[in-house]
């Protein structure tokens, strides 16, 4: 990684505040609030002419957004809907359950389907055949548990019982799944987990009874040697974690995003110092490294979008 690493790309719209943001090739897809005080409209910015379209409009806010070259998903008011990219009828994929965090790979999405009880059934939806799969479940419901990656085939989720954390992995082509208990340590709760090369990060919490987000680290884990370590400092907790092709960024608590290789190292490159802003929130792409963060003011009615790829290949092209 040199010092130019990585490279990014400035995008300004004209919006007070921003949720999501996703690039698929050269359209960048942003939930941004048109005005209402909500997360209310999507925009297709097209970042080879300038110019920008709504693509949908709600009345309450859109809680989360993925989007593949062939499909866009999103989740409003605990409805999960998906329509094709270049346009088609819009399906309802659930209604009625808690649906945080969809994932979104080629023509499957996934999410934990929630229906009362201590937990729920992880469901994957193949929107171009119109099947719908349901291939584990989880023993508790929580919020940590409600976050899943959908990245080469493979889907990850975590899990709590039996007094600790476990990461999961189900093969879609095998239909076979691994289950990875944590190593005995205090932070042995796993929670909004994302794979890098041949390990899993994680943000990780010392209990799940309570919810306190300041007692925390972020962990890599091996599935292979089974081995656990943290890479933060300790005290030092996170606000956002998002991993690409063997690197990973996260985001501190004075709105810094810091990046840096997957090789279990401390990520030490500041992304926030070199661009000369905070960030409000980070996300990677369908394609596993195209990352997008940004900034909003609500005073000068302006959204600041950097998109940059998030691998260890990356040099300052």
């Amino acid at each position: 990684m040199g010092p130019g690493w990585p490279a990014s790309r400035t995008v300004t719209l004209p919006y007070r505040a921003y949720g999501m943001a996703r690039v698929v090739g050269s359209a960048l897809y942003v939930t941004v609030d048109s005005g209402t005080g909500e997360i209310d409209t999507l925009l297709r910015y097209d970042m080879e002419t300038g110019q920008s379209r709504t693509v949908l409009e709600v009345p309450a806010g859109i809680a989360w957004m993925v989007v593949s070259e062939r499909w866009l998903v999103w989740e409003s008011e605990k409805v999960l809907s998906a329509e094709p990219t270049a346009g088609g009828p819009r399906s309802v994929l659930s209604t009625g359950s808690e649906m945080l965090g969809p994932a979104l790979e080629g023509d499957v999405v996934a999410w934990v389907d929630y229906r009362g009880g201590e937990g729920g059934g992880i469901v994957t939806y193949d929107l171009k055949k119109g099947e719908r799969r349901e291939v584990g479940r989880t023993h508790l419901a929580n919020f940590y548990n409600n976050f899943m990656q959908l990245r080469d085939g493979t889907l990850l989720w975590t899990d709590i019982y039996d007094g600790t954390g476990h990461y999961v992995m189900h093969d879609l082509k095998t239909a076979k799944t691994v289950d990875y208990p944590m190593p005995p340590t205090r932070f042995r709760y796993p929670g909004y987990a994302d794979s890098s090369g041949e390990a899993i990060y994680s943000i990780n919490f010392d209990r799940y009874d309570e919810w306190d987000w300041c007692t925390q680290e972020v962990g890599r884990f091996s599935p292979k040697t089974r081995e656990y370590v943290s890479v933060t400092n300790e005290g030092e907790y996170v606000g956002h974690l998002v991993a690409g092709r063997d690197a990973i960024a996260y985001i501190d608590p004075e709105q810094q995003l810091i990046a840096g290789p997957a090789d279990g190292s401390h990520p030490s490159v500041n992304l926030s110092k070199r661009w000369g802003t905070p960030i409000d929130t980070v996300q990677v792409s369908a394609d596993g490294f195209t990352a997008v963060a940004g900034v909003s003011s609500w005073e000068k009615r302006e959204t600041k979008l950097f998109v940059f790829a998030l691998r260890s290949d990356t040099d300052s092209r």
